[in-house]
């Protein structure tokens, strides 16, 4: 919703509407049930790919968009084991959050309605 309604250029949206779609697809590949221990099919390729696909909006010409990272931590805490994950995820989020400010991006702030 968010590339469609905030009226981006023709090249973002060629980009972002297919991989939002794939990483989506790529999440369900890896969170659908399965007996534990058993990782999905073709999970070695599957993952790198999301990977990829999170990260290429970072580095789009205009600015970084970074909504995609969540579905590729995502997977990692499913697929791999907890002390492997969490290590991980915080690097990734520490790299998203390093990337934004070296493209320049402020920093939120949070309003107190007052």
């Amino acid at each position: 919703m968010f590339l469609w309604r905030a009226a981006l250029p023709s090249a973002v949206l060629a980009i972002g509407l297919p991989a939002v779609v794939v990483v989506t697809l790529l999440q369900l590949h890896h969170s659908l049930p399965r007996p534990p221990g058993v990782r999905p099919r073709h999970a070695g390729w599957t993952l790198p790919l999301q990977f990829v696909l999170v990260l290429v909006p970072l580095f789009l010409p205009d600015r970084p968009y970074p909504q995609l990272i969540g579905f590729a931590a995502g997977s990692l805490l499913i697929l791999w084991t907890r002390w492997a994950a969490f290590p991980a995820v915080g690097a990734m989020l520490v790299a998203t959050a390093a990337t934004m400010a070296l493209r320049g991006v402020p920093r939120p702030t949070i309003s107190t309605g007052r």
